[in-house]
Order: structure tokens, then sequence, then C-alpha cells
């Protein structure tokens, strides 16, 4: 044994590696760091049961550096990577970085990034740059009261005693008497009103003053959860609500407001007999040729247009020339031809024949109106070498769409309208396409068709109804 401890030397001589002896004995009674072999010295970190294993001519990786010198040796048993620096062997270096941690104190081992921080020393233990109180998790800290009302209680609690649970208000804290009827809980014990006399329960959501309750929390709300909807609201006749929960909705309260007049038209002339909001009272509600709007027809001894007077503005030396009670237009009279009897402001509209019987300014208005009033027409449609002009009348503030009246195609849409007329001419239609008859649709839902002129060929003449609205 001691000659294999004597050539072990001699190696480590001829190598210039010297060993100092630890409590880790690798072989040959050298320890488990290397001095000179490393620079600057740091101990070895691998497993001392590298050099002890097996008998002692047993090889491992450490007896095998050892024996060969030079560079493996260093290669074994210095560690690689960062240079650390730990004087006072509390395993946390001062570089930080891949060292880890940094030690802002490494002269002191009580002070690292693993120590406590205690209150009470002044130092910044654990290295995260707050000493003392100011690092919340510190030791041995005196408690913070806090009592910003100065009633003696503190919101803190534990050792500051019993929590005051509104350090605002001095009248509120854990040594004051319950305040009954208040709905504030005046002892801080988490309850309201204890040992109060029992007060009804009223619930008012909505915060109006009104409870659902009804009984003795008062007049019953009929919505808890709209503060606008309570017994003392005011009944608003346009939102379908009863807001003063009396149980009647809009007009059928009669303290409503905001309601819309009430307007009775029975002959659906346009004019009410109530009058006010409603317009212009009309005079007779059972005929539709009397109303404010209506013209004053002579001789007929009717007050026509409701103004209180009878065949006012008529000339009783105007003719009436045809004899049917209408004087004629040319001297004040309101027949416009007053020398066809069949035509006058009584007569009746002949439908598809271009004539104003009824002498308002518009022939065939009657066979043209809509359902809300307003009239649409096609006065011309005309169709030639893959062309088709359509023109037409209506009332304004609508557009006009024109489609196939046979097959519903959509041959123009969006068409204005300038005073009362409308045209629109449709270009480069498919060959071989003619339409044979067109509706003309607008924007308020009335619809007319007519029969389509072929320019070219001969018109079809059928019996069909593209001319009815």
């Amino acid at each position: 044994m001691s000659k294999k401890k004597m050539s072990l030397a001699s190696a480590l001589a001829a190598g210039s590696f010297i060993l100092i002896s630890s409590t880790c004995y690798g072989f040959s009674s050298y320890g488990t760091q290397v001095n000179n072999a490393c620079a600057p010295a740091q101990p070895y970190t691998g497993s001392c049961t590298l050099c002890h294993t097996g008998a002692y001519s047993t090889a491992t990786p450490a007896k095998t550096a050892f024996l060969a010198g030079g560079s493996t040796l260093t290669d074994y048993f210095c560690p690689s990577g960062p240079a650390c620096t730990d004087s006072d062997n509390d395993t946390f270096a001062l570089e930080g970085g891949a060292c880890g941690p940094v030690d802002c104190n490494d002269g002191n081992a009580a002070v690292n990034p693993s120590a406590v921080e205690n209150c009470t020393d002044g130092f910044d233990n654990d290295c995260d740059g707050l000493i003392d109180a100011q690092d919340p998790s510190a030791v041995g800290c005196p408690p913070v009261c806090t009592d910003s009302d100065g009633d003696g209680y503190a919101v803190e609690g534990g050792a500051c005693g019993a929590v005051d649970c509104d350090d605002s208000n001095a009248g509120i804290n854990p040594g004051v008497a319950e305040v009954c009827g208040d709905g504030i809980d005046n002892t801080c014990d988490g309850i309201i009103d204890e040992g109060c006399p029992t007060l009804p329960v009223c619930t008012d959501n909505d915060g109006d003053g009104f409870a659902l309750e009804g009984g003795n929390c008062g007049v019953v709300d009929c919505d808890d959860t709209d503060a606008a909807v309570n017994p003392s609201a005011i009944e608003d006749c346009t939102d379908g609500i009863d807001n003063n929960c009396n149980g009647l909705v809009d007009a059928l309260d009669s303290s409503a407001t905001n309601c819309p007049a009430v307007c009775t038209d029975n002959d659906g002339d346009g004019y009410a007999v109530e009058g006010g909001e409603c317009g212009p009272v009309d005079c007779n509600d059972a005929d539709a040729t009397v109303s404010p709007g209506a013209e004053e027809i002579c001789a007929d001894s009717i007050d026509n247009d409701c103004d209180a007077q009878i065949d006012e503005g008529c000339d009783a030396a105007c003719p009436d020339a045809d004899g049917d009670s209408y004087m004629d237009a040319a001297c004040g009279g309101t027949d416009c031809n007053d020398l066809d009897a069949a035509i006058n402001p009584g007569a009746s509209e002949i439908c598809g024949n271009t004539i104003d019987e009824n002498c308002n300014g518009a022939s065939d208005d009657t066979c043209l109106s809509c359902p809300d009033g307003g009239v649409l027409s096609i006065t011309g449609a005309v169709y030639k070498e893959r062309k088709l002009v359509v023109t037409g009348r209506s009332h304004l503030r609508t557009r006009i769409s024109i489609v196939d009246a046979d097959s519903g195609q959509v041959l123009a849409e969006n068409i204005r309208v300038k005073g009362g007329k409308w045209k629109v001419e449709i270009e480069n239609l498919p060959r071989g396409y003619v339409p044979e008859a067109i509706k003309a649709i607008n924007t308020d839902g009335c619809e007319t068709a007519k029969d389509v002129t072929v320019k070219g060929r001969p018109q079809r003449n059928d019996d069909d109804e593209h001319d009815d609205d």
C-alpha cells in the first residue's frame, strides 16, 4: 500500500499537480480538492464514491484522470461555468446572473435572498431592496393600526383589537350601541338592527321609494325593476306601459299625457269631426265629397267645403251650358267642360280614356289610386330594337320599378318621380326578348300594368287585364 502511495506521489510531482487533503478522500489518501490544478482553487463537486468504488486497483474516472494528469485531470476535477464569489459560504454569490440571485452582503451568511426579513435589525435581510416594515414579508414587526376617525378602533383587527367596519365614521365601531331603523350595522358585528322591534320587509330594488309588498310598506310598486314606473309616476300615452301602477295603460287612463288625438273619419276623406289636433272639422263625415278640402259646387245648395257658406264664390250669371248644375270654370265655376254634361266635379272617372271626367286635373285618377291615396299610372310603353321606353305619372316621394308582367323579371328600378311624372329608357334588352306587358310598382306598394306597343310588328290585341291596377 505504501508503494502505491509513493508511485502516486511521483506521478503528482511529475505532473506538477498538488492535491490537498479533505474530508472526502479519493485514493492514496489524497483529497477531493485540487489546488494548483484549478486556478483559482475551486472545490471538486463530483461524487466521492467515484474515488472509493471497488478495490484500490479498480479503475474509476477519478483515478484515471488523476493518473493521466495534464488537461485530463483539470477537465475532470476543475468545474466549468461562471466564476461565482461566495465569501460567506451561504450558497449565494455576488455576481448574480448565471450564479443565481445576487447576495447583497457576501460578508454575512445571514443576509442572502433566502433569508427571512427581520423587522427589528435595520437590514435588508432577504436582499429584495426593502428593509424591515417596508417588506410585506417581514417578521417581528409591530402591528399597524389605522384609526382614521379617532374612535379608538382600527380597521386591521388582530393585534389592533376589534375591527372598525367604518373607519370614516366615529359613531360606527364595536363599542357603540345599535341604532334601530337606520339600516346600518352600528356595532360592526355583521348584523343590522339586532335587538330592535321587527319591521315589515319592504323590497325596493329600483330605489323609487315604493315596495313590491304593499300593505305596511305602502302602495304596491308594479315594476320594481324600473324607477320610472311607480304609483307616483305620470301615465305616458306613448310607451305601452302602466306607468302609474293603476292597472290602466296609455289612453285607457284618463290621466295619461302625450296621448294622440282621437280623430273620427268615417267617410275616409282625410278630415275628422273632432277638429283641433285632428285638423279642420269635417262638417259631413258621411259624405267623402264634403270636407274642408273640397271645392264648393255651385247651385247644389250644399256647403261642400265646410266653411259654413253655400255656393260662395259662384257667379249667378255664369253659364251652365250643358245643364249638369255645374257652372263653367271659365267664369269662376268648377265645370272644366261646360259643353259635356258627363264632365263635371260630380261625375265618375271613366278608366282608360285619358279624359278628366271629374274635373280634378288628372285623367283616370280614380282608376290609378293606390290604397293609401297616392296615384300611379303608365302613360306609355313602347318597345323598338331592344329598347323599351316607359313613361307614367305618380305622386311624389316614391320610387318606381318596372317588371315584366308575365315573368316577374325586374327590368328597371329606383326610378325617380319629378313633377308628378316619371320616365325610363331600358336599353340593350336580350336578343329575341320582347316584353308583351309590363307592370309599374312603387315603393308605397301600389302597382299598375300596361301592354307594350311593339314597333315593327302588329300590337297584341287581346282582352287581358294588364291595364288594371
